[in-house]
């Protein structure tokens, strides 16, 4: 599982020491500046939303739909028509900005590891990019586990999370080697960072595993994006893939102002001509060399959950034997 270090004090004015948890960054930083509007207008170019999501639920009516981390709901607004769509979160603020909203979601405050609904109850559990801020891999697989405890046998767990990508991988390494030069020549570093967690398949297949879930399949997607951010971890890559007149000139912009504001995809992350080749290329033949995202659907391990009835069966006869003796 491929760590990543973000400085976050270097994105969110005001962040001036490594916060204990997402949960102080969400509520004061990420959601309070964002507001629904903004927050749908990010995923009209997102895979996840606009095409592995919108799959799943395509010809379907009347399906409970439960998103763990729904943030301001970005990615169920669009279905809470058709379905019933129940969003979780622990932030208030993003929560309150939801209620207020026109919408047919409906926001309750949970602990995403606890959730207060009924052992069973969930055609689909959504997990979309909350596994990886969380830095405990127990929680992340206590949180797995509870949403294969509120899901029915025949329902699946969506989830979609930050890649693993030979660029990332790479240029991680490169800036860790540079950053204990760094160290040896400044000690004393700014303790700012937060750590986010890149999942490879063989991640999530080991992640799912322990929660009891079985892969049923996955998609690696979001390719523009993934190209798009390699270029934040290598300046040559920055010169050489990024539309940098462009990029420099909406930088000054909140991110999500732009993001609002943008016609496509290459407004919001603009690159030249031979980004765009390259996105083309890692799409048809090497889309693991950048892709930003990894979907997938997982289902109960049923197979799992019968040996374990069985060895528990048996445990039971063999202390029942051992009481008669």
């Amino acid at each position: 599982m491929q760590s990543l270090k973000v400085n976050y004090s270097g994105i969110f004015a005001g962040l001036t020491k490594k916060p204990n948890s997402y949960r102080e960054i969400s509520d004061n930083y990420e959601w309070a500046k964002r507001d629904v509007e903004q927050h749908i207008d990010q995923y009209y170019y997102d895979d996840f939303n606009q095409g592995y999501l919108k799959r799943e639920l395509a010809g379907q009516e009347g399906k409970l739909v439960v998103e763990c981390g729904c943030g301001l709901g970005g990615n169920l607004i669009p279905y809470a028509r058709r379905h019933r769509c129940i969003g979780f979160d622990f932030s208030r603020v993003a929560l309150g900005k939801l209620r207020r909203y026109d919408s047919e979601v409906f926001p309750a405050l949970a602990d995403i590891s606890a959730i207060p609904l009924a052992d069973g109850c969930a055609d689909y559990v959504v997990l979309a990019r909350v596994l990886f801020v969380h830095e405990d891999i127990d929680f992340i697989v206590a949180i797995l586990r509870e949403a294969r405890r509120i899901l029915k046998p025949c329902g699946k767990v969506l989830i979609v999370n930050d890649f693993s990508s030979v660029g990332v991988r790479v240029f991680n390494g490169m800036n860790d080697l540079f950053a204990r030069l760094v160290s040896l020549l400044r000690p004393g570093r700014d303790g700012a960072e937060f750590m986010l967690y890149y999942f490879s398949h063989d991640d999530l297949c080991v992640l799912l595993e322990r929660a009891g879930l079985r892969l049923l399949d996955d998609e690696l997607c979001n390719i523009h994006q993934g190209v798009y951010h390699l270029t934040y971890h290598n300046k040559l890559f920055g010169l050489l893939l990024r539309d940098n007149f462009h990029h420099y000139r909406i930088r000054r912009k909140d991110h999500w102002e732009r993001v609002r504001l943008s016609r496509g995809i290459n407004d919001a992350y603009p690159l030249n001509w031979f980004g765009r080749v390259l996105v083309r290329l890692a799409g048809r033949y090497w889309p693991s060399l950048a892709a930003l995202s990894l979907n997938c659907s997982a289902s109960k391990n049923e197979i799992g959950d019968a040996d374990s009835r069985s060895s528990v069966a048996a445990e039971s006869s063999e202390l029942a034997a051992v009481n008669v003796q």
